[in-house]
């Protein structure tokens, strides 16, 4: 399974196992470009700053959904659906932002 225009040098294999036949089998995935034009890569300032007011935005939703849904106790009522692991990666986003 690989591409004919990605020579083999560009290629990683990775072993998984088939949930349905219960043998293991090769996957062949691409890697990405490593080298781009610069024209590839441009973007204006102005499309930079409207990008970086959109990921501020964003963040100060999920920081303020956050806080509004945290209980008095300091934790959140997580849904009976899921497990701990959803308000772990919770928690760990709001250590890494310094929130």
């Amino acid at each position: 399974m690989t591409d004919s225009h990605m020579p083999a040098s560009a290629e990683k294999v990775f072993s998984c196992k088939s949930e349905n036949l219960g043998q293991p089998q090769k996957v062949v995935l691409p890697q990405p470009p490593v080298f781009r034009t610069k024209e590839a890569t441009f973007v204006s300032e102005q499309e930079r700053n409207a990008w970086a007011q959109s990921l501020n935005a964003t963040i100060d939703s999920a920081v303020n959904w956050l806080k509004k849904e945290q209980t008095e106790q300091g934790y959140w009522a997580g849904f009976l659906k899921t497990n701990s692991a959803i308000e772990a990666e919770w928690i760990i986003a709001m250590y890494f932002l310094g929130i």
